[in-house]
């Protein structure tokens, strides 16, 4: 065995490739440790969905579409997108990459993002940089690192577009 495959072996013995939200079927590093019938839990978001602040809508809708939050109230932004609905399966990656630092689940996590906003980006326009949304400084001692920004550098290379880091800037400690 080379190196490489003996040092996987031997770490396979100590932490076998289970997934680790079920605990039960195979899953390996490639899959970030998530297994196919956890990942079929993840609900995408698609079409119809509300113009500006992408809430799905469950139904038929034939044209353009803005749900009753965004008609009558006034958004800071042109729009917003999300991949998928955070509940079920989705909101435990998202709590445990966060807050117990659980970074095997990035593969998942920045494949969902690249998979649905790749298409979206390109089909916009050009875009200048991808700016991920800093941390206060407390919380990011806290956390020890900025999720956004992690996500925010595989979206950037996969779309070729520039990562700004510090573009914005968090000057208040805001709730999660």
């Amino acid at each position: 065995l080379w190196p490489k495959e003996l040092l996987e072996a031997l770490l396979g013995l100590i932490y076998p490739e289970v997934c680790q939200l079920c605990g039960v079927q195979s899953a390996g590093p490639d899959e970030g440790f998530v297994c196919g019938g956890c990942r079929e839990d993840i609900r995408l978001i698609q079409r119809p969905f509300c113009e500006t602040c992408g809430r799905p809508f469950e139904g038929q809708i034939s044209g353009a579409f803005q749900c009753t939050h965004c008609r009558e109230g006034e958004a800071w932004f042109s729009y917003a997108r999300s991949a998928a609905l955070a509940r079920g399966k989705l909101l435990e990656i998202i709590h445990l990459y966060k807050y117990r630092r659980a970074l095997w689940f990035e593969p998942v996590l920045g494949a969902l993002l690249v998979n649905q906003a790749e298409p979206e980006l390109r089909a916009s326009g050009h875009w200048d940089w991808v700016v991920p949304v800093p941390l206060h400084p407390s919380k990011m001692r806290e956390r020890e690192f900025n999720q956004a920004e992690r996500l925010g550098k595989i979206l950037a290379k996969a779309c070729g577009i520039p990562i700004h880091n510090r573009l914005v800037q968090r000057v208040l400690p805001t709730r999660t």
